[in-house]
């Protein structure tokens, strides 16, 4: 059964007196309310009765006058199928159509008409394409869990973020160093990968609806080194100096016949270097060491036997990446007060004597150092300064 609502517009006939009519025509606006119902019978046939019934909002006469209006309207039909087929159908309708309007004037006038309508039609109806047939659903994938702890070699405790890789399955260790997994049964290898560690592998065999367990212990790798090429010339010249003993930090090497000593393997920092030769002065450096390059230092001996004033030179350079700095040189005793060039080095002469030298730099910690020379003699000493740390 069907219920509706709407809005109806209609124009009636009016008829005048019976002894002359005229034909004219009113005006209805109505809500509409309409009903139908299908009753199926015997054979498939199936049975339509339907009816309308409007309710009038404003009737107008053919002078636009007001007016009164009633009227209904019923009917049927009787639905015989002829052809069903999988995408179409066809059915015989034979309908039956009653309808009675009555208008009535403001001078008290009525108008009433009546209309039957009977009919057959053929209906045909397209069907959309049946319904693919549902696939039973995929059989069980036989699984089994696997659960991974990652954990530090030495300490056992847990590493959380390590990667762990199960086959084509890649997960992320939790904050206990954690990782589980649906595998399909059979030995499973589990990779793991974390910073500061070298990559570790274990295997296990994960059985169908069972639960494997497996600890993997990663070590760290070593600390990152370092090596500093040492180049040792004489400080008059020029000239490379061959088998000159060089001490960087505890190792003690020799320059070669190019003058160059070369040492690996060292811990990122800075390191002292001490380099003495027969007949030259001993010469102390400081050198930064990076790690995985290879730093150089240039070290100029001085002669023994030379006379005149002394001579102070280095460089002046940051302990973050061995960067050349602009320094101040203050010997209060000498009364000198010098800056370093774009390379960081500098170059004083003094008198023979001892000294304190105050070495700063905008944003690192000043270093003093107490130098003592003798006339003649060239004193070289490099100078890193640290950083000062951010409050």
């Amino acid at each position: 059964a069907e219920v509706g609502a709407g809005y109806g517009f209609a124009q009636l006939p009016l008829f005048g007196s019976s002894e002359a009519p005229a034909l004219a025509r009113g005006v209805r606006h109505a809500a509409v309310v309409n009903g139908r119902v299908l009753v199926p019978l015997f054979l498939g046939l199936q049975l339509e009765a339907r009816g309308e019934l409007p309710v009038a909002l404003a009737v107008r006469d053919a002078a636009g006058e007001k007016a009164e209006a009633t009227g209904f309207s019923a009917g049927g039909a009787l639905l015989v199928p002829l052809k069903s087929a999988a995408r179409w159908g066809g059915t015989l309708v034979l309908d039956f159509q009653h309808v009675r309007d009555t208008v009535t004037l403001a001078d008290g006038t009525r108008s009433e008409q009546r209309l039957r309508r009977v009919g057959a039609a053929l209906e045909l109806a397209w069907r959309d394409a049946p319904p693919a047939p549902v696939p039973p659903p995929p059989a069980r994938e036989p699984l089994g869990t696997l659960a991974v702890r990652v954990l530090d070699a030495e300490s056992g405790a847990p590493l959380s973020g390590a990667r762990v890789a199960l086959g084509d399955v890649e997960r992320v260790a939790d904050a206990s160093g954690q990782v589980e997994a649906e595998l399909p049964p059979g030995e499973v290898a589990a990779r793991v990968s974390a910073e500061g560690y070298a990559p570790s592998e274990a295997r296990a065999t994960v059985e169908d609806g069972g639960r494997a367990q497996l600890e993997v212990r990663a070590r760290r790798l070593p600390p990152p080194t370092g090596g500093l090429r040492v180049t040792v010339v004489n400080a008059q010249n020029g000239v490379p100096l061959p088998g000159v003993r060089v001490a960087v930090g505890a190792t003690e090497v020799r320059t070669d016949m190019m003058g160059q000593a070369r040492v690996k393997q060292l811990p990122p920092g800075p390191v002292a270097v001490v380099v003495k030769s027969p007949g030259f002065r001993v010469a102390e450096e400081a050198a930064v060491i990076v790690a995985g390059q290879e730093s150089a230092l240039s070290v100029p001996l001085a002669s023994e036997r030379k006379s005149g004033p002394a001579t102070l030179t280095g460089h002046v350079r940051s302990t973050r990446g061995g960067q050349p700095l602009a320094a101040t040189l203050l010997i209060a005793q000498a009364k000198v007060r010098t800056r370093t060039d774009a390379k960081g080095a500098f170059a004083v002469k003094v008198k023979g004597g001892t000294y304190r030298i105050t070495i700063s730099a905008r944003g690192h910690l000043s270093q003093t150092k107490v130098v003592k020379v003798r006339d003649g003699e060239q004193a070289i000493f490099n100078v890193d300064l640290f950083p000062r740390q951010k409050r």
